[in-house]
């Protein structure tokens, strides 16, 4: 029986990628902190795990706080 790991594309991350520039937050060391550092903005087919794009919005939330997509 084979694994099945769900991801999304890169593009799903557009909107974040511009506001944690409009907000002055560290991209690429977010990226990392999730274990996806290998995503860049100009790369929108790249697959990424879906448990790891939930890291990422858990870490960020926890380093904002609660409104942190608001």
């Amino acid at each position: 029986m084979s694994n099945q790991i769900p991801v999304i594309r890169a593009a799903a991350l557009g909107p974040l990628f511009i506001w944690m520039q409009q907000n002055q937050r560290p991209l690429e060391q977010s990226l990392e902190r999730a274990e996806i550092g290998y995503v860049t903005p100009n790369n929108p087919l790249h697959l990424i795990p879906l448990h790891n794009l939930a890291r990422l919005l858990v870490n960020e939330a926890r380093d904002i706080g609660p409104d942190l997509l608001l």
